[in-house]
């Protein structure tokens, strides 16, 4: 009996379950078999994010091949670079300008059905949010990671 190999079962989902690693199926493959999981240890001033915005057990340093940590953790590293992010004396976080750094996490969402009306009414409700966080903070957008919710 000819049975198909494994890497044509599991080649279009090892991207996804390798996490940090590449995306494509030829790095996927030499990560499966080279690369550990990651040690992911963020700053203090990310780690103070992570913890506002329900994400503890990334906040604390950790091994992962978890796609959606590895990419939010990344991406929330370089935008605090970019502003010049420094914990205060006081345990808050400001920029290089002294406003304090407010981190906007986007959610999933409700998913694929959704009336075109309520499509505007959320990005309405979002753009809204923004622009009275904007008046009072630096604000950091992050894009919603994590699995699609349809």
């Amino acid at each position: 009996m000819n049975r198909p190999s494994l890497w044509l079962l599991a080649g279009p989902l090892l991207p996804l379950a390798l996490g940090c690693v590449g995306t494509d199926l030829r790095s996927a493959r030499k990560a499966l078999e080279l690369s550990p999981p990651r040690k992911l240890i963020p700053s203090p001033e990310a780690a103070h994010f992570l913890r506002e915005n329900r994400h503890e057990d990334e906040a604390g340093g950790f091994l992962s091949n978890d796609h959606y940590a590895c990419q939010r953790l990344e991406r929330l590293e370089n935008e605090l670079r970019k502003v010049g992010a420094h914990m205060g004396p006081d345990g808050t976080v400001y920029d290089q300008g002294g406003w304090e750094v407010y981190v906007y996490e986007h959610i999933a969402g409700p998913g694929c059905w959704q009336l075109e009306e309520q499509i505007r009414e959320r990005i309405h409700w979002q753009e809204e949010e923004l622009r009275h966080l904007r008046k009072h903070y630096t604000v950091i957008e992050l894009p919603y990671y994590g699995p699609l919710p349809c």
